[in-house]
């Protein structure tokens, strides 16, 4: 007789329903930006069911509506959500229009590159507001100099204020640095040159996170001092101090592309590890009738742990769940694994609603999660008649199941699938506690056995890292999936494993459905969706046109060389999606099939585009006869002179402002484009824009 069991048993996971209310709430808040309106409505919801459930009097009646109290819960969950949504979003601030002088601080080291010094700050005082209660984080880009390249954490500095809000608008590329500001409070903006800001004071940073900086400091150079391979040295200060400015761009790829990645960093696993590891050394406080101070002690260190290496993000999701599981030991409550995870993401989320779109936290999340509810079912395939059955049987279940839960985040995040993945991991995951065991004494001890013993396991982890990369078809790349496969995907797998566990035709059946009809659904959309023919990219340094077809991809870059790897990682995502060949940059002139370039001008596809980037067009007089008609004017930087002058000799369907053009220049064009009817593109408010067939 088939098993009739549930997918997930509530009684198990009573915090579920908590968590799923919650980041519904946070979503709606996301997605329909309604402020506090949202969370008012499900309030007063959760009132009227709370309101029935306690206005029934008899006993029969009150049992009717016992679902009530929980809808109540429920809607309460998902107000909750909102409100937390709404207090971490965009403070609202209204920058003064006027250009005054604005006082901030350093919060962090800068971060020096090519063109600008990016110093994140917190501004204490904004001419024109004479309070400012909320935390005003802003990134601020200084013009490279000798002053700017020595600001330090604490630094005070005035500069004369042009604050802009960071476009969020989504880019091709798998990863939206805007994005990533805006997940840490960041909503603003500003290039400062060298003459418009000064040091005037400096406020000695006095936090829990300078204390543990500074503490991470000196173990590195601990670190840097071993005996031992420079690899082996930057392996340990990723994998135990969380610290990858060690690794080098071949040794990242090497891990990537090998499935050993999620080891160079302090991740849940490696937090799992340590934990059980403590806890298994206090094994003598069980013995002496101490066993409630076991899990105590293991949380404190836990915790101390977390504090040295600077509370990165990973580990701490970790901690939290690790202390959720805990304390139920201490309270003598023994919590399901599933139910801590679920407790620790609310908590989490609860912290800082921005994380539900990390994608850290939602891999170690769905890894966990997988590990509970697929590592069952594949043990109980495998022999595990003896112990050492057991182990590797328990090896390889654990491994898999995390990587199945994974594997869709993982291909659409990285577009990469590492098919020896699961072969580098069975020999990685066993020593893995041995090798974070063996690092940490090597940094307590620095004795030459065990920096032989570290040396030698780590320089192991790295040749089977290299070595899968050196077997043909190890990896695949450049696969691209849409956002919402995911969901589906993950409806297939989890179900897939439901329908194994329970046995029930009828959901086989249901799946099945599912399947077919996303399969033809899919085929219908994508042959009558339309075809993308050109990218203007959004970046504030670089003006980049990208014409694609079936059989080449052209990059034209204006006015800018040797961006060809930066233009690569914007537009490689767009160029796995189209299928397109690999990319051709070229600054100047071309004529290829519908392509004709030479600049100013460019014909693609019946279409007539105008460069302007330069003072051409400025003097120049009307000629004789009719208006040359042009598709699309792309304004970049660089460019003088006026619309209106242009319409003297050109008819715009429509101009695109690219988004290196300077603040005032862009709302001078805006304005005329507004003053003359002239469909206008802004990129720096929207985004990379796609021009379709």
């Amino acid at each position: 007789m088939a098993n009739k069991e549930g997918f997930l048993k509530l009684s198990e996971a009573p915090f579920l329903k908590y968590l799923l209310s919650f980041v519904i709430g946070i979503l709606l808040q996301m997605v329909f930006n309604g402020g506090y309106y949202i969370a008012l409505s499900f309030v007063i919801l959760s009132f009227f069911f709370f309101y029935g459930f306690y206005k029934a009097h008899l006993p029969k009646t009150k049992f009717a509506k016992r679902n009530y109290f929980g809808y109540a819960i429920f809607s309460l969950f998902i107000a909750l959500g909102a409100i937390d949504a709404q207090i971490v979003s965009k403070p609202d601030i209204s920058i003064p229009k006027i250009k005054d002088y604005a006082i901030a601080i350093i919060n962090e080291d800068v971060n020096v590159k090519e063109h600008s010094v990016e110093s994140k700050a917190s501004i204490i005082k904004l001419s024109g507001i004479e309070d400012i209660n909320d935390n005003l984080n802003v990134v601020l880009y200084i013009q490279p100099d000798s002053l700017s390249k020595n600001l330090i954490k604490g630094d005070v500095i005035i500069f004369e204020q042009n604050l802009q809000p960071i476009n969020f608008s989504n880019n091709l590329s798998s990863f939206n640095y805007n994005s990533k500001l805006e997940r840490e409070g960041f909503y603003y903006s500003q290039y400062i040159p060298c003459n418009g800001w000064n040091k005037i004071d400096y406020i000695s940073p006095n936090s829990i996170k300078e204390k543990s900086l500074e503490i991470k400091n000196k173990l590195l150079k601990i670190i840097k001092s071993f005996e031992i391979n420079d690899t082996s040295k930057a392996l340990i200060s990723a994998m135990i101090l969380g610290d990858k400015a060690m690794l080098s761009k071949d040794m990242r790829n090497a891990y990537s592309t090998s499935g050993l990645s999620h080891i160079l960093a302090v991740s849940g696993l490696h937090i799992g590890i340590i934990a059980f590891a403590l806890y298994l050394l206090l094994f003598p406080l069980k013995l002496i009738k101490l066993s409630f101070v076991r899990p105590l002690i293991t949380i404190l260190i836990l915790w101390a742990y977390i504090f040295v290496i600077g509370f990165p993000p990973s580990a701490v999701r970790a901690a939290v769940m690790a202390t959720f599981v805990l304390v139920g030991e201490v309270v003598n409550r023994k919590g399901t694994t599933v139910n801590s995870l679920f407790a620790a993401a609310l908590f989490i989320l609860a912290y800082n609603p921005n994380y539900i779109s990390d994608v850290s936290f939602q891999l170690s999340f769905i890894a966990v999660f997988s590990i509970f509810y697929i590592y069952p079912f594949i043990y109980s395939c495998l022999p595990h008649k003896n112990k050492v059955s057991a182990y590797i049987s328990s090896t390889i279940a654990v491994t898999l199941a995390a990587q199945i839960g994974t594997l869709p985040l993982s291909v659409y995040y990285f577009n990469q699938l590492p098919l020896m993945g699961l072969f580098t991991n069975l020999l990685v995951i066993p020593i893995l506690p041995i090798v974070i065991v063996s690092a940490i004494l090597t940094m307590i001890i620095s004795v030459d056995i065990f920096f032989n013993i570290t040396d030698s396991l780590f320089s192991y982890i790295d040749f089977i890292a290299n070595l899968s990369n050196t077997i043909p078809y190890s990896y695949i790349d450049d696969i691209y999936i849409k956002s919402y496969y995911i969901l589906f995907l993950y409806i297939v797998i989890f179900g897939g494993i439901w329908i194994l566990k329970s046995k029930r035709s009828e959901l086989l059946i249901i799946l099945l459905i599912l399947i077919a009809a996303f399969i033809i659904t899919e085929t219908v959309v994508n042959k009558n969706r339309e075809q993308c023919k050109a990218v203007i990219y959004d970046d504030n340094r670089i003006t980049a046109l990208n014409f694609v077809d079936k059989n080449y991809n052209y990059v034209l870059t204006i006015d800018t060389v040797g961006v060809e790897e930066k233009i690569e990682y914007m537009g490689k995502k767009f160029w796995i999606k189209e299928a397109l060949p690999n990319a051709i940059f070229i600054t100047d002139s071309v004529v290829d099939n519908n392509l004709f370039v030479k600049l100013p001008y460019i014909a693609y596809k019946g279409e007539k585009y105008l460069i302007l980037n330069s003072s051409e067009f400025k003097n120049k007089k009307k000629a004789s006869g009719e208006r040359l008609f042009i598709n699309r004017a792309i304004v970049c930087n660089g460019f003088s002179g006026s619309v209106a002058k242009l319409t003297e000799m050109f008819i715009f369907e429509e101009i695109v402002i690219a988004s290196n053009l300077n603040y005032f220049k862009r709302k001078s064009i805006i304005k005329e484009c507004k003053a003359l009817k002239i469909p206008y593109f802004d990129i720096k408010e929207h985004g990379t824009y796609l021009i379709k067939e």
